[in-house]
C-alpha cells in the first residue's frame, strides 16, 4: 500500500446522523469511510451528527444541514469529495458554484424514485417530479467526474441519466469506450468480522413472545415501496399451522421520525395489526434496532423476510438487510427483483417468491420453519469480495490517481452557467424544501395524534383505577366497621369470661390446697414419664441415624489399570512424548504402538493381530479406491436426531453392492475415523430391492449384506457425523462408500410436561421417591385399586408422574377424575404413542431433581402398604438398586403363585447373568436418581428389550443390587398376558440327545441349515441387543466400571474370539449359571454360531464366472447322466404347504393363533392391516393372541412396532400379542389342547389343516380376502387354492360382496345349505383410509387437472390389470380425451419412482409408497381415479378415491355390479374390463369433472372409516362363537 501522504484528502459528506442508529445511507458513508481510513487514506465524514467512533485515521466533522454553506471550508480543503447527489445540489445552490475537487456522485440510493413513490396523503406532489428535483439531478450530474452504482442494473439507469444529461459525447467515449472510469460499480457490503453472539434481545424479552417461540424478522423500516400488507396476509395462513409464530419488524418508521415521516405503508400495518386479535398477540415493533447490536437480532431471529411491491424501485434498489440476512446465515424468505435476493438463493438461504402472493409467501415460511434447525454458517468465503475492505478498490484507484473525464471542463462551465440562472433558487425558496416541511408537519399531526390517543388512553386506565380503588375503599370501610362491631362483642364476652375465671380459679385453690398432700406421688409420675421420653428420644435418633448411613453416596472405586483412567499407555505416553512430540513421523508411531500396547491390553492377542492385519492391509494400499466402486446404504431406520447421552451402541445394518473380489474384511468409518468392526452375510434378498435397480447386474450378484453395532461417543451440542462403509479386500486394496449423515443429539427431546419439581414434599425429613407410573387405556378398577395402594404406603414422601400414552378419550378422563385432588400426582399425555419401552423412558426422564430414588409403577398392579419403606431400608452406602419378590394374582385378585421365582433362580449378584436374562423386574425396583444420566436416553429397542433389564444393567454395572425375599407387590396377570419364563420340557440332556437322535447323512444338511436359520433369529432378535447393551454400558460408564465388569462386557464385545467363545460354552455347562439363565447361553450359542457362518460365507465368494453366453466354445468330455434335481417350484409349494410341529402340553395357556405369511413392512398393504387389527381385537377382549409367521422375514418385532405404530388402531399392538417365527418349521410350537387357529391366506389354510388334526380339533377360521385360485394362472397353485375351501372350517369374509359371490357359487362354507354357511360365516368391511372430504371451492380452483391410476405391475398383483388400464388410457388420450392440462400418476407399485410412457408425448409418473397420512393427503389433489380389480372383491383403493373426491372408473365382475358398487358410492363409474369400455368411462369421467356438486355429494362414501367400527363388538362376538364351537352342517 502506498503511503498516505501519496495519497489525496477526501471528504466524504452525508445528510444521515452517523451515531447508534444507521439508515442505509449512514451505513454506507460509515461503512466506506472506515475502509479507506483503514487502507491509509486521509478521510474525513461531515454529517450532521455524530455519535459513533471510527478507525484512528478517520476525522469525524459536524454541519449544520439547513446551513449548507457551514461545508464550504472542509469542501476548499479536500482534493475529492464524495456525497450523494441530493446532498450534492443542495450544496451547489448554497455555494453558487462549482465545486473545484474531483467529485465522486454515490448514486446507490436514487431518491428522487422514492420520492415519486411516496403514498402520503399530505403531499399534493406525491406522484410526479417537481421541476427543483430535475434541476438538482442536472446540478450533480455536470458536477459529478465519477459516480457509483450499487449494481449492473443501477449502472443501466445511471448510463441513461448521464446520456440525458449529455455527458456521453464523443470526448467522453473517446477516452473511456467501456466508462469504466465513469460509472464504477460499489455495491453494498458486508463486515470482515463474523456475527457476535449476545444475551436474547426478542425472545423472552419482549413481553408476548417466549423463549421457545419461532421469530420471523424484518431487518429494516417500513416504507411505502416495501409490502408488510402481504406479510401479514401470509402470517395470518402460517398462524392458522402453528401457533408459535411471532413476526418482529426492526422499525416501523425511520429513527429521525422529525424529518422522514410515518410512511403510509406503517400506518396500514398498525391500522391492521390493532383490528386483528391473532396478529395484535403475534406482530411487535422494535424502536430502529441500533446498528452495532443487529447481530444479536439476526443470530436470535429464526426466519428473515423481506418483501417488496412489483415497481421500478424494487428493480433499481438494492436492500442492504439482505446483506445482513447473508451476513448472519439467516434463513429468509424475500420478494424476486432485486439482485440480492438472487444472492441469497444461491447461497441456500432463501426462499424467493413472487412480489404479491401471500399463498405462497406462507407456504415458503413454512418450508422454512420445516427445514431441520442447523448451526448458522458465516457468510461463504466466496461472498469475501462484498467485504467492505474489498468493496472500495474503486473509490482507492480514483484517490489513487486522477481520473477526470475528457468532458469536465465544459461539464463545469454549462454548471456555473446554470448556477447563475435566476430559476435555480436558493434552497430555502425551492419546493424540495417545502416538500420537507409539509413532511415535518405531518409527521408532527401524526406523532401528536398517537401521543393523544396514548394520553386518552392513559387517562381512561387512570380513571378505572381511581374507581377501582375508591370501590375497594368503601368495601374496606364495611369491612372494618363490620370487624370493629365484632370486636365490641368479643371485649363484652371477655369481660364476662374474666368474670367467670376468678370465680374459678378461687374454686381452683381450694381444690390444690386439698391436693398438696398427693404432691409426692405426682412428683413421682413426672419422673416416670421423663425416663420414658428419654428412651422415645434415643429410639428415634437411632432410626435417623440408620437412614442417613443407608442415603449416604458410595464412595467412588479406584479406576482400572488399563483403558480408563491413566494406564499403562498413558503413563508411557507422558514419559516418551517430550522425546517424540505430536505430529511429527517419530510421535506418530509412537501413538500408533501406544495404542496397540493398550488394545492388547484390554482385549488380548487376538484382536491386536487383527488390527495389525487391518493396519498393514491399509498401509499397503496406502488409498482408497473410488467410491463408485462400492455402494452401500442403511436399511435400519436411525432417530432423527439419535440422542446419545453420555454415549450409545446403535445396531446399524444395511447392503453393499461390492466390487466382485473376495472380502477380507469391514469396518464402520465415522467423520472419517474407523470405530467398529462391521459383519457381512450373504443377502440374497437384496437382489429384487429397488434401490438396486441402478446398479451394474455383476455387482448386485456379488451383494452382501452389513451389520455393526456403532458407538457414537457424548456430544455437548447437536451436530452431525458422517457415515461410511469400508471393505478391505484380499488383494489389500480398501474401498469405501458414504451410508449418509446422521444428527446426534445430547439427550432426548425436550417435553412440554408440566415440571413436578415444583411440588413440595409432604415430609422432607423423610428421602423423596419420584414413582413414575405410564398408562394405556388402564381397567378403571384395577387403575383406581393401584391408585390407592401408592396413597397408602407407610413411607408418605413421594410424588408419582403418570405418562399417558395415548388413551382414548374416556379412558385418559377416568385416568384424570381418578387422580384428581392428590397434588403429588403430575399427570402428563404423549403428543404421539411412544410404545411401553419409550413411555417409561419419557417419564423417567420427568423425574423432579429433588427426589433421592425412583420407583417404577403399572397401571393395573397393586403395591403392599410397607414396600417403599421396606425396599428403602435395604439400602447400604453401595447400593444402587433394590428389588422385592411379587405375587401373580389374577384381576379378580385369585393367587395363581405366591413367589415369582418358580421356574428359574434368581439372581442378583452375577454381572454376565443379567446382562444375558433378565431377573429384576421394574414394578418392584426402586433405584437411585443418581443413575439417570447413564440410564438416558435408553439405548436401540432390539428384539424383546425391556426397559427393567436395561435400568438392572446400569446399576449392578455401577454399584450393588440389593433383593428383598418376599412379596412386596401383586403382578396382575391377565389372560393375553405374558409372563414368566419359558422352560422347556424335559432335561437338557435329553433334549440334546433327542436332537442327536435326529441326526442322519439323508438330513443333516438340512437339521444344519435350519440350525443356522434359527440362529439368525436369535442373533438379531436377542444376542445383537445384547451387544449394544454391552457397547453402551462401555460408553457411558467407562472407569466406573470394576475389573470384573469389564471384562464380561469386553467379552462380549470379542464374542468371536476363542476365548470368549469357550466362556459363553462352559458357562452354559454350570448348573447354577444355567438355572439362573434358563439355558440362555446355549440361545446365544445358536446366534454366534450363525454370526460367525454369516462372516465367513461372503469371504469365500469370489468373481462370479461369467454368464453362459460369453464362455468360449470348447469341446466337453463326456461324462455319465445324473438325475434331474427336485423340481424347484416343487420345492416352493413344499415349503410353502409345510406343518408346523406343535410341542402340545396341558400346562401351556390356550391362545388363538393368528396364522399369516410374515411381516414386510414394503407389502403392508390393507389386507395385513386388516389382519393385525383382527388380532388386536380378539386381545382387546380378552384372548390370548399369538401371530405365526410362517415365511422367511427379517425377524424384528422392534422395527415392526416403530413402523405399523403409525396406521390407525395399531399403536400398541405388540404389547398385546406374541409373536412367534415358524420359518422353520422343525422348531416346534408350544400350543395348548384349547388352542383355535385362523388361516389368512391358501397356503396358511394348509398349515392351519393340518395343526387342527394334530390337535384333534374340529375345524379352524378363515379370514378370506379374496377368491385366491383369481391370483394364479391354471396349474397347482391354482388348484392347492381352491382346495382349501374343502377343508372342515368357518369363514370370515373381508366384504359383503364377496361372501356373496361365494354363496351364489356354493364355494367353501355355501357348499352345502345356505342355512348352514350363512351360520357358519361372518362378512365385514376392511376400513378405509378416512379422508377429510373436499369442498366446491377447492375443487374450483384447481388449475391443473390430476388423474390418478391404481397401477401394480408386479406379477403376484395381476388382477389389478395394470396392462388393460395404461391400454385404456392410451386409447383415451390419442382419442383427445384430455387436454394438456391434465397430468397422469400412478401409485401401488413397491418399486422407486419411475416413469411409464403411454403415447409418444404423454407419461404416466409412478409415484413411491407413503405414510398412511401422506397417502391421504395426497388423494385429495385428484380429480379422477382409475382403479381395476378382476375378482369379486371391491377393493379399498377406489373407495379411498371416491371419498376424496375423484370420480373412479373401476371394472365389474360376476355379482359385482354397476347397481352394487353405486351402493358403496356416486362417485363410481363402473365399466366392462375391456379398453373400449375402460377408455369410454374415462371420457365420462372427464365431462363429470367439473361437476363440483355431484363430486363432492359422492365422497360420502357408505364404508367404514374406522377399525373399531369395521370389527364392532357384534361382529366380534360372531368370530368368537365362529372360534369356539363346532359349526353345524
Amino acid at each position: 500500500m502506498t503511503a498516505a501522504g501519496s495519497h489525496r484528502s477526501l471528504l466524504i459528506i452525508t445528510h444521515e446522523t452517523i451515531g447508534p442508529r444507521l439508515a442505509g445511507p449512514g451505513v454506507r458513508a460509515w461503512e466506506i469511510a472506515n475502509a479507506l481510513a483503514a487502507r491509509g487514506f486521509q478521510v474525513t465524514l461531515a454529517t450532521p451528527s455524530a455519535g459513533l467512533d471510527g478507525v484512528p485515521d478517520l476525522a469525524i466533522r459536524q454541519f449544520a444541514w439547513d446551513k449548507p454553506a457551514s461545508l464550504r471550508a472542509l469542501i476548499d480543503a479536500a482534493e475529492v469529495v464524495l456525497a450523494q447527489g441530493p446532498v450534492l445540489a443542495r450544496v451547489l445552490r448554497e455555494i453558487k458554484m462549482p465545486i473545484r475537487a474531483q467529485v465522486i456522485v454515490d448514486g446507490y440510493d436514487i431518491s428522487e424514485i422514492e420520492m415519486v413513490m411516496l403514498r402520503n396523503a399530505t403531499l399534493s406532489d406525491r406522484a410526479d417530479p417537481t421541476p427543483e428535483m430535475l434541476d438538482d439531478m442536472r446540478l450533480y450530474l455536470l458536477q459529478g467526474d465519477t459516480f457509483l452504482c450499487a449494481s449492473a442494473r443501477q449502472r443501466d439507469l445511471w448510463t441513461g441519466l448521464l446520456l440525458s444529461a449529455g455527458r456521453l459525447n464523443s470526448q467522453t467515449l473517446e477516452r473511456d469506450p467501456g466508462l469504466e472510469h465513469l460509472l464504477r460499480i460499489v455495491p453494498m457490503g458486508i463486515p470482515a468480522r463474523e456475527p457476535a453472539p449476545a444475551p436474547p434481545k426478542m425472545k423472552g424479552v419482549i413481553p408476548g413472545i417466549s423463549a421457545t417461540d419461532t421469530v420471523l424478522f424484518w431487518g429494516g423500516g417500513i416504507w411505502d415501496w416495501t409490502d408488510p400488507g402481504t406479510l401479514l396476509d401470509a402470517l395470518e395462513i402460517v398462524l392458522g399451522e402453528r401457533n408459535d409464530v411471532k413476526l418482529v419488524f426492526a422499525s416501523l418508521h425511520h429513527f429521525e421520525v422529525g424529518n422522514i415521516p410515518i410512511m403510509t405503508a406503517a400506518r396500514q400495518v398498525l391500522a391492521r395489526v390493532e383490528a386483528s386479535p391473532a396478529l395484535k398477540a403475534s406482530v411487535f415493533f422494535c424502536d430502529w434496532v441500533p446498528y452495532q447490536d443487529r447481530d444479536a437480532y439476526l443470530l436470535e431471529a429464526d426466519i428473515g423476510v423481506s418483501l417488496s411491491i412489483d415497481s421500478i424501485e424494487n428493480r433499481f434498489a438494492v436492500r442492504a438487510r439482505l446483506l445482513d440476512y447473508l451476513w448472519a446465515g439467516l434463513p429468509s424468505v424475500v420478494t424476486s427483483g432485486d439482485d440480492y435476493a438472487q444472492l441469497l438463493q444461491n447461497a441456500g438461504l432463501a426462499e424467493v417468491v413472487r412480489p404479491g402472493d401471500a399463498a405462497e409467501t406462507a407456504q415458503a415460511i413454512l418450508r422454512q420453519l420445516a427445514r431441520p434447525t442447523q448451526p448458522r454458517p458465516p457468510a461463504p468465503g466466496s461472498h469475501a469480495k462484498l467485504r467492505w475492505s474489498e468493496l472500495v478498490a474503486p473509490i482507492a484507484d480514483v484517490l489513487s490517481g486522477t481520473h477526470l473525464t475528457a468532458d469536465a471542463p465544459a461539464a463545469r462551465a454549462r454548471l456555473a452557467e446554470m448556477l447563475r440562472a435566476p430559476h435555480v433558487a436558493a434552497p430555502s425558496e425551492t419546493q424540495f424544501e417545502r416538500t420537507l416541511l409539509e413532511k415535518r408537519i405531518a409527521a408532527s399531526e401524526q406523532c401528536a395524534k398517537v401521543r393523544e390517543a396514548e394520553l386518552l388512553a392513559a387517562l381512561q386506565d387512570l380513571r378505572e383505577d381511581a374507581d377501582a380503588r375508591l370501590a375497594a375503599l368503601g368495601r374496606d370501610q364495611q369491612a372494618l366497621e363490620l370487624r370493629l362491631t365484632g370486636a365490641e362483642s368479643q371485649l363484652a364476652a371477655g369481660m364476662n369470661r374474666e368474670t367467670a375465671l376468678a370465680e374459678q380459679l378461687a374454686a381452683e385453690k381450694t381444690a390444690l390446697a386439698g391436693a398438696l398432700e398427693d404432691g409426692q406421688i405426682k412428683r413421682q409420675m413426672f419422673i416416670s414419664a421423663r425416663d420414658e421420653l428419654d428412651v422415645f428420644k434415643q429410639s428415634r435418633l437411632a432410626r435417623i441415624a440408620f437412614r442417613l448411613r443407608a442415603t449416604r453416596a458410595p464412595r467412588p472405586k479406584a479406576a482400572p489399570s488399563l483403558s480408563g483412567s491413566p494406564g499403562v499407555a498413558d503413563r508411557m505416553w507422558r514419559l516418551l512424548a517430550p522425546l517424540a512430540p505430536a505430529g511429527t513421523r517419530l510421535g506418530s508411531g509412537l501413538e500408533r504402538a501406544l495404542g496397540f500396547l493398550d488394545l492388547f491390553a484390554r482385549q488380548g492377542l487376538r484382536p491386536l493381530t487383527r488390527k495389525l492385519q487391518l493396519t498393514s492391509q491399509r498401509d499397503a494400499a496406502n488409498r482408497l479406491t473410488p467410491s463408485a466402486a462400492l455402494s452401500a446404504g442403511i436399511t435400519t431406520p436411525v432417530p432423527n436426531p439419535l440422542p446419545v447421552g453420555k454415549g450409545l451402541g446403535l445396531l446399524i445394518g444395511g447392503w453393499c453392492a461390492r466390487p466382485l473380489a473376495k472380502v477380507a474384511g469391514a469396518s464402520i468409518v465415522l467423520d472419517g475415523h474407523e470405530v467398529c468392526d462391521a459383519h457381512i452375510s450373504i443377502r440374497p434378498d437384496l437382489f429384487p430391492l429397488p434401490f438396486l435397480w441402478g446398479i451394474d447386474h455383476e455387482q448386485r450378484r456379488a451383494s452382501i449384506g452389513f451389520w455393526a453395532v456403532v458407538p457414537f461417543g457424548a456430544t455437548a451440542a447437536e451436530t452431525e457425523s458422517r457415515l461410511a462403509l469400508r471393505l478391505i479386500l484380499a488383494d489389500q486394496s480398501v474401498v469405501e462408500s458414504p451410508l449418509g449423515n446422521i444428527r446426534l443429539a445430547p439427550s432426548m427431546p425436550a417435553n412440554d410436561a408440566p415440571a413436578p419439581s415444583a411440588i413440595r414434599p409432604p415430609r422432607p425429613a423423610e428421602p423423596l421417591i419420584a414413582i413414575c407410573m405410564t398408562t394405556f387405556n388402564p381397567d378403571k378398577q384395577l387403575f383406581e385399586r393401584q391408585v390407592a395402594s401408592l396413597q397408602a404406603q407407610t413411607h408418605q414422601n413421594w410424588i408419582c408422574v403418570v405418562s399417558d400414552d395415548c388413551s382414548k378419550p374416556e379412558s385418559y378422563e377416568n385416568i384424570a377424575a381418578t387422580l384428581r385432588g392428590d397434588p403429588r400426582f403430575v399427570l402428563t399425555r404423549n403428543t404421539q404413542p411412544l410404545g411401553f419401552y419409550h413411555n417409561f423412558e419419557r417419564c423417567i426422564a420427568m423425574a423432579p431433581e429433588a427426589a433421592e430414588f425412583v420407583a417404577l409403577a403399572d397401571h393395573d398392579d397393586f403395591w403392599h402398604r410397607d414396600k417403599l419403606e421396606t425396599l428403602l431400608a435395604a439400602f447400604n452406602p453401595d447400593t444402587t438398586l433394590v428389588y422385592s419378590d411379587m405375587r401373580i394374582i389374577t384381576p379378580d385378585q385369585r393367587v395363581l403363585a405366591n413367589t415369582y421365582w418358580t421356574t428359574r433362580d434368581n439372581n442378583h449378584t452375577n454381572f454376565a447373568s443379567l446382562l444375558m436374562a433378565n431377573s429384576i423386574t421394574g414394578a418392584v425396583s426402586l433405584f437411585r436418581r443418581a443413575l439417570l444420566p447413564d440410564l438416558l436416553p435408553f439405548p436401540q429397542r432390539i428384539g424383546d428389550s425391556f426397559h427393567d433389564h436395561w435400568i438392572g444393567c446400569v446399576a449392578m454395572a455401577l454399584g450393588k443390587v440389593g433383593y428383598v425375599p418376599r412379596p412386596l407387590h401383586d403382578y396382575v396377570q391377565h389372560r393375553g398376558q405374558v409372563i414368566g419364563h419359558f422352560v422347556p420340557s424335559g432335561s437338557r440332556l435329553s433334549r440334546w440327545l433327542g436332537a442327536l437322535a435326529r441326526i442322519n447323512p439323508r438330513n443333516a444338511r438340512s437339521l444344519a441349515q435350519a440350525y443356522l436359520n434359527h440362529g439368525s433369529l436369535v442373533y438379531f432378535n436377542d444376542a445383537a441387543r445384547i451387544e449394544a447393551i454391552a457397547r453402551t454400558l462401555d460408553l457411558r460408564c467407562g472407569y466406573r466400571l470394576s475389573d470384573d465388569r469389564r471384562k464380561v462386557i469386553q467379552r462380549f464385545e470379542q464374542i468371536l474370539g476363542g476365548a470368549s467363545w469357550l466362556w459363553l460354552t462352559t458357562r452354559g455347562m454350570n448348573p447354577k449359571r444355567a438355572a439362573e439363565t434358563v439355558g440362555a447361553e446355549h440361545y446365544l450359542m445358536r446366534g454366534f454360531t450363525w454370526r460367525a457362518y454369516a462372516q465367513l460365507k461372503p469371504r469365500l465368494l469370489r468373481t462370479p464366472k461369467p454368464a453362459s453366453g460369453t464362455l468360449q466354445q470348447t469341446a466337453a468330455p463326456s461324462a455319465p447322466a445324473r438325475a434331474i434335481e427336485f423340481p424347484q417350484r416343487a420345492q416352493v409349494i413344499r415349503e410353502k404347504i409345510s406343518p408346523i410341529h406343535l410341542d402340545i402340553r396341558a400346562s401351556e395357556p390356550g391362545r388363538i393363533n393368528l396364522i399369516i405369511p410374515g411381516i414386510d413392512l414394503k407389502h403392508l398393504f390393507g389386507g395385513y392391516i386388516g389382519k393385525l387389527n383382527l388380532a388386536r381385537r380378539l386381545a382387546e377382549r380378552g384372548h390370548r393372541v399369538r401371530i405365526v409367521l410362517v415365511d422367511y422375514c427379517d425377524y424384528l418385532p422392534s422395527l415392526w412396532e416403530t413402523q405399523i405404530r403409525k396406521y390407525q388402531g395399531l399403536e400398541h399392538l405388540f404389547e398385546r400379542v406374541e409373536v412367534a417365527n415358524q420359518f422353520d418349521r422343525s422348531i416346534p410350537l408350544p400350543v395348548s389342547p384349547r388352542d383355535r387357529f385362523i388361516a389368512t391366506t391358501w397356503w396358511t389354510a394348509h398349515i392351519a389343516h393340518d395343526a387342527c388334526r394334530q390337535l384333534r380339533s374340529d375345524r379352524f377360521l378363515y379370514l378370506i380376502q379374496e377368491y385366491e385360485p383369481f391370483t394364479f394362472e391354471l396349474g397347482s397353485f391354482y388348484a392347492l387354492a381352491e382346495q382349501t375351501y374343502a377343508f372342515p372350517h368357518t369363514a370370515l369374509f373381508s366384504t359383503q360382496l364377496l361372501a356373496d359371490y361365494f354363496r351364489e357359487n356354493r364355494i367353501g362354507v355355501f357348499r352345502g345349505e345356505i342355512a348352514d354357511g350363512e351360520h357358519n360365516s361372518a362378512a365385514f368391511q376392511n376400513a378405509v383410509t378416512p379422508i377429510a372430504p373436499p369442498t366446491r371451492d377447492s375443487l374450483a380452483a384447481r388449475q391443473t387437472r390430476r388423474l390418478l391410476f391404481y397401477a401394480r405391475p408386479e406379477q403376484h398383483a395381476a388382477r389389478n390389470m395394470f396392462e388393460l388400464g395404461v391400454l385404456a388410457l392410451a386409447r383415451a388420450i390419442e382419442d383427445g380425451v384430455f387436454g394438456d392440462e391434465w397430468e397422469f400418476h400412478g401409485i401401488g407399485t413397491v418399486g422407486e419412482a419411475n416413469q411409464v410412457q403411454l403415447t409418444r408425448n404423454r407419461a404416466l409418473s409412478m409415484l413411491p409408497r407413503q405414510t398412511q397420512d401422506a397417502y391421504a393427503t395426497m388423494l385429495s389433489g385428484y380429480d379422477i381415479g382409475l382403479s381395476l380389480m378382476y375378482t369379486p372383491h371391491p377393493s379399498l383403493v377406489p373407495i379411498e378415491m371416491a371419498s376424496a373426491g375423484m370420480s373412479v372408473v373401476t371394472n365389474t365382475f360376476a355379482n359385482k355390479t354397476a347397481e352394487r358398487l353405486a351402493e358403496i358410492c356416486t362417485n363410481f363409474i363402473a365399466v366392462e374390463p375391456a379398453i373400449d369400455a375402460i377408455a369410454h368411462g374415462l371420457r365420462k369421467a372427464v365431462e363429470r369433472t367439473s361437476d363440483f356438486l355431484a363430486r363432492t355429494d359422492g365422497a360420502n362414501v357408505r364404508w367404514c372409516q374406522d377399525w373399531d367400527c369395521a370389527l364392532s363388538d357384534a361382529l366380534m362376538a360372531k368370530v368368537e362363537d365362529l372360534l369356539g364351537r363346532a359349526p353345524q352342517g
